[in-house]
């Protein structure tokens, strides 16, 4: 299997390397620490599994992760790896077409079986995640949060919005118009219960949807 492992700390490529090395079955054949050096190995190489941190410095891994859905890449799945652990993570990197979540801090003893899994075509989802997902079909458990409710494109618009994309902008990115990135705006503050941008930016980081 060959992976590419988009992760902007070169610590965590050269740790991966070293689990990994065990598995003679997975070859790290890139790696890249921004969205714009993937999207250079994407376009000229196929992979079989993307390994992918959610921040990066130049743009998040879940707007990649939006790139690739839309690309000829879109049948490579997408394992998230990040360094935050809690199933609200989780929940949202499957809303958002990734085929697993993995916490950095569970790397050590799962990646290379999450990575086995995802590129047999099946699911990678924690213990945690797994429960929340039970919970919500069966019923009787804590309702969802606010930004769980948002559909896959209002999430990567409320993450271009908090980090002060213009509408315009944001309108091409997304290859629609700008007053349709305006309806789904108003959706998102109706349904996060804001006012402003400046009340997205503030529940964005209080849920750790980004890094302050």
């Amino acid at each position: 299997m060959r992976l590419l492992v988009v992760d902007d700390h070169d610590l965590i490529r050269q740790g991966l390397r070293a689990l990994l090395a065990a598995d003679p079955s997975i070859e790290i054949a890139a790696e890249a620490a921004t969205v714009r050096e993937a999207e250079e190995h994407l376009r000229r190489e196929q992979f079989d599994v993307i390994v992918l941190d959610v921040s990066l410095p130049d743009e998040t891994g879940w707007d990649l992760l939006e790139t690739i859905r839309a690309s000829p890449a879109a049948a490579t799945p997408v394992l998230i790896l990040s360094s935050h652990d809690d199933q609200e993570y989780g929940m949202l990197a499957l809303r958002s077409g990734a085929a697993g979540y993995l916490s950095k801090s569970e790397a050590a003893s799962r990646i290379a079986v999450a990575i086995h899994r995802v590129a047999a075509g099946g699911r990678y989802i924690s213990d945690a995640v797994a429960e929340r997902l039970a919970t919500l079909l069966v019923g009787g458990g804590p309702a969802l949060s606010p930004h769980e409710s948002l559909t896959p494109r209002e999430l990567q618009v409320l993450l271009r919005l908090v980090r002060g994309r213009p509408l315009v902008e944001i309108a091409d990115e997304l290859h629609v118009s700008p007053k349709t990135v305006t309806t789904w705006r108003t959706r998102i503050l109706e349904k996060l219960g804001a006012t402003s941008n400046a009340d997205l930016t503030r529940y964005a980081v209080r849920h750790r949807l980004i890094d302050q």
